[in-house]
């Protein structure tokens, strides 16, 4: 299987890991995001920034799950996702600040299949965001649907 093979509940391997990234923090991302959907200073605010704990800008966890997101939408497996059904244990380690390179690295855990539906199966994975300097920014758990390739293959 390359990277550019679709991925479905048949191709998971658990302990398996799959990377994706990086994607480049831009200033003038974060501060538009922030300014609609977590308008903070130090989010915001350069001046104001600089005298919070943080020194300097931030930026807000939920732009961190957002590109998170987007990486993890890179793999191949868009074709049999379908949906997310558990966010666990969702950890913010670390500061994203502008000019930062995030990449994702995604491990498969656990697979089972789904008890009332036979044409797919439920996949716990765990997710790490870390910057240019190998330095978790932040950490979560997924349980995600995924659609058999072949349903009724007798699959587990």
């Amino acid at each position: 299987m390359t990277m550019n093979d679709a991925i479905y509940y048949e191709d998971v391997v658990p302990g398996r890991t799959l990377k994706v990234g990086p994607y480049h923090v831009a200033k003038e991302e974060v501060m538009e995001f922030s300014r609609k959907w977590n308008p903070l200073p130090f989010h915001i605010d350069e001046a104001a920034a600089k005298a919070t704990i943080y020194g300097g800008l931030t930026a807000p966890g939920i732009y961190t799950l957002a590109v998170r997101t987007m990486l993890l939408d890179r793999l191949p497996m868009l074709e049999a996702m379908l949906g997310t059904v558990v966010w666990d244990d969702v950890r913010f380690q670390k500061p994203v600040r502008p000019g930062d390179d995030l990449r994702v690295e995604m491990e498969w855990l656990e697979k089972r299949m789904a008890k009332s539906k036979p044409d797919r199966g439920l996949v716990k994975m765990r997710i790490t965001v870390l910057n240019q300097h190998d330095e978790p920014v932040m950490s979560q758990f997924d349980t995600i649907m995924m659609r058999l390739r072949q349903p009724g293959a007798g699959t587990e």
